[in-house]
């Protein structure tokens, strides 16, 4: 029964196997979470066009390297979690057996039950550590999604205006391709010297190497949005809806730039790095002490003599001392 109730506790493992492709198909595919409640309410409705505010959202919520990012703040959790468990105690048993028989001799026995003292002296250094790197990952996906949602306005702007601009080349190209046939007979005709037709043909030809121009451009932004999106290359995507647009006074922006350290989410990274390196450099200083396991035990011996103790063991500081770990801790806080 103990031990049924033991291995009840026990994590098991499960086979995840790897996708088979990479990027949705199509928008509809995309993850969209609800927004938290303190943003304001937005529609989102994917079936009649992405607006700016969609774009950024879906970016935000299925980014390949965010999605990364989170994995990454996963891990930071977990590892708080683990600095936070408190050490196992460790059981030691032994059995001894007389190699010749007697009188009044029987089989020797020992337990023993120890716990190391100094991993629960360290214990808050490692908890304070960890949190503090939990809260830089965090922070420093907090920026990554703040820059995702400044690049996918950037991008859906820009694919916007390219778009613009390759159907009003196409236009100009289709109105100007008339003029160039009657360019072309006129020139084989002997109407026009090659001087003269100069003006006419040029102007064909620009509007073909802004199209290709324009096209390439296009190309590149429209792929960059995709994949900022998680995408594939080949899945439709409509935008609608006007580009961002924001002007702030000169008020507003010096008010920003003022309080710039106490918000931004790169720069309060930095700081939970320091405070976690100051935690590990605190925690280098304690380990620099002798390590102590105490425990406690009872035995009996081959004569049927029982005994209970006590036990203690503690490392001697003589050469280590820890002082390489110091040193690494103290030049990388200075880093910092």
């Amino acid at each position: 029964l103990l031990a049924a109730t033991l291995l009840a506790g026990c994590a098991s493992y499960h086979a995840r196997p790897l996708p088979d492709r990479a990027g949705a198909r199509r928008v509809a595919d995309l993850a969209a979470p609800a927004p938290p409640s303190w943003l304001p309410a937005h529609r989102f409705d994917p079936s009649d066009g992405l607006d700016v505010t969609e774009v950024a959202t879906l970016a935000v919520a299925n980014n390949p390297d965010l999605r990364t990012q989170r994995d990454a703040l996963g891990i930071a959790r977990a590892q708080a979690f683990a600095a936070g468990l408190l050490p196992d105690p460790q059981l030691d048993a032994s059995m001894d057996f007389p190699r010749h028989g007697g009188a009044g001799l029987t089989n020797a026995f020992g337990l023993g039950l120890s716990a190391d003292v100094t991993a629960l002296l360290m214990r808050s250094s490692r908890v304070a550590m960890a949190r503090q790197q939990a809260r830089q990952v965090n922070l420093d996906l907090l920026w990554a999604e703040w820059q995702t949602v400044a690049q996918a306005r950037l991008l859906f702007g820009q694919v916007q205006a390219l778009r613009a601009k390759q159907a009003e080349l196409d236009a100009e190209q289709a109105a100007l391709a008339p003029l160039d046939q009657h360019v072309q007979a006129a020139l084989r005709a002997g109407n026009l010297t090659h001087d003269q037709a100069s003006s006419g043909l040029n102007a064909l030809s620009d509007v073909r190497q802004q199209l290709a121009d324009n096209a390439l451009a296009l190309h590149q932004a429209d792929g960059d949005l995709h994949h900022l999106l998680g995408l594939s290359p080949e899945a439709p995507l409509r935008l609608v809806g006007p580009a961002y647009d924001a002007a702030p006074t000169t008020k507003q922006v010096d008010a920003a730039l003022a309080t710039l350290p106490q918000r931004r989410p790169d720069l309060l990274a930095l700081q939970a790095g320091y405070a976690a390196q100051e935690a590990s450099l605190r925690a280098a200083i304690r380990a620099q002490f002798p390590a102590i396991t105490l425990g406690a035990n009872t035995a009996r011996d081959t004569s049927a003599v029982y005994t209970n103790g006590l036990s203690l063991g503690i490392s001697l500081p003589l050469f280590d001392r820890n002082r390489g770990n110091i040193a690494i801790e103290t030049a990388t806080r200075e880093q910092l």
